[in-house]
């Protein structure tokens, strides 16, 4: 007996697990990822390690693993998507970049089986996806920037207001941090490849991209009150938006208590948030 059947969604074949605890067995016995499943938030690193880019070595970006690894931990109901820390001696070039997949291949990605695992699980409280990656210091020199080309073109949650996001950032970080004023796309066209991004929006969960220089991610290391403000800022942004989509779904009520971002638990909200 399988613990897994197959459905089409938008002309396309994707793997629905029965149980939300566990992915199909063939994935589970070469399971390659960490995954901490704690809440409806999901951040993920696709390239805390070296991948397979158009058969060349992409490589690592410093310290998006941790990152990703460590805002699941100051935010409550928050879970993160990274590679295990047993893949750092296999080859490379046996790992397809995920934020680069093939359409053709999104069955057989377990980065993709997460992301459908994930939107199944909590669906009903409406999960985003924060997409975690690196990029280099002079990057037209901004510290930030922030994919949202497929959030914006998403559907019944149109409307996304970048503005909101850059200024949320501008608000909780030091001035000497640049925030890129224009969001990049984040996705790949022509319908052959996805992001990570693509493939959430795909499935129907609300997803963004943020590239943070290398300063940035060395001083969010360092720095726990910068990492602090950055955890904010995005958590800010969360429920916000949840407020502005409230006619597209549910969730649990957060509040901010001396400084502290405090889930309220077993409580039905009169506004769906």
């Amino acid at each position: 007996q399988t613990n897994h059947t197959r459905t089409s969604i938008n002309s396309r074949t994707y793997i629905l697990i029965k149980d939300h605890a566990a992915l199909p067995r063939y994935m589970e016995d070469r399971s390659e990822l960490n995954y901490q499943n704690s809440g409806p938030l999901l951040f993920s690193a696709p390239h805390g390690l070296r991948v397979n880019r158009y058969d060349k070595i992409k490589l690592a970006e410093l310290h998006v693993t941790w990152l990703a690894r460590e805002l699941t931990i100051l935010l409550p109901s928050s879970s993160s998507l990274t590679w295990d820390d047993s893949g750092y001696d296999k080859d490379p070039l046996q790992r397809e970049d995920p934020n680069r997949l093939p359409v053709k291949f999104l069955e057989e990605s377990e980065w993709h089986q997460h992301l459908l695992r994930h939107r199944r699980q909590w669906g009903e409280k409406h999960p985003w996806l924060i997409d975690i990656h690196g990029m280099t210091d002079n990057h037209d020199g901004s510290d930030v920037c922030i994919g949202v080309d497929p959030l914006c073109k998403m559907g019944p949650i149109g409307g996304f207001s970048y503005e909101l996001l850059e200024s949320l950032f501008r608000s909780h970080l030091p001035s000497e941090y640049r925030i890129m004023d224009v969001g990049f796309h984040a996705c790949w066209k022509g319908g052959r490849h996805m992001t990570m991004s693509q493939q959430a929006i795909h499935l129907g969960m609300p997803a963004i991209q943020i590239e943070l220089s290398l300063r940035l991610r060395k001083s969010l290391k360092k720095d726990q009150h910068l990492l602090k403000n950055f955890a904010d800022a995005i958590a800010e942004f969360y429920l916000l938006m949840n407020h502005h989509f409230a006619d597209v779904y549910c969730r649990d009520e957060f509040v901010l208590d001396q400084g502290q971002w405090i889930r309220l638990e077993g409580m039905t909200p009169s506004l769906c948030i």
